[in-house]
């Protein structure tokens, strides 16, 4: 894991940052999956927005982290980037969750039964996963 401290958002280069990732059932229209997604790295501004895509091949969901979205106006008050991400209404089943930021990838398989979800780890180096 990289260390937290206070950065300025970048789309290019090498890695600035480590992600939390929590996935969870959505609770409104439509109903799914959401991944809700976090910085460890502290920005300098309150509101960096995480851009992310989202695509399907076969059993593999890739989630594709392209950046952030600086804030304007900035209020000077450090907080690490948000963003969110819908995954869509994919039901039961095993999934390989692929995480792509820059150059790096990690993957993890994802198990949907019953509402709740479980994860383990294929390849893990930025990315920690939870169920809420």
């Amino acid at each position: 894991m990289l260390e937290t401290s206070v950065c300025t958002g970048q789309d290019q280069g090498r890695r600035d940052t480590d992600f939390k990732i929590t996935l969870l059932t959505r609770k409104e229209f439509p109903p799914g999956y959401d991944a809700n997604l976090e910085s460890t790295a502290i920005y300098p501004c309150t509101g960096y927005n995480i851009r992310t895509g989202i695509s399907w091949n076969r059993d593999t969901l890739n989630i594709d982290i392209g950046g952030f979205r600086t804030p304007s106006p900035c209020i000077s008050l450090p907080a690490p980037a948000t963003g969110s991400v819908y995954l869509g209404n994919i039901g039961s089943g095993a999934y390989i969750l692929r995480i792509r930021y820059r150059d790096d990838e990690d993957l993890h398989r994802l198990t949907l039964k019953g509402g709740s979800g479980k994860f383990k780890s294929i390849r893990s180096v930025f990315t920690s996963l939870r169920w809420k």
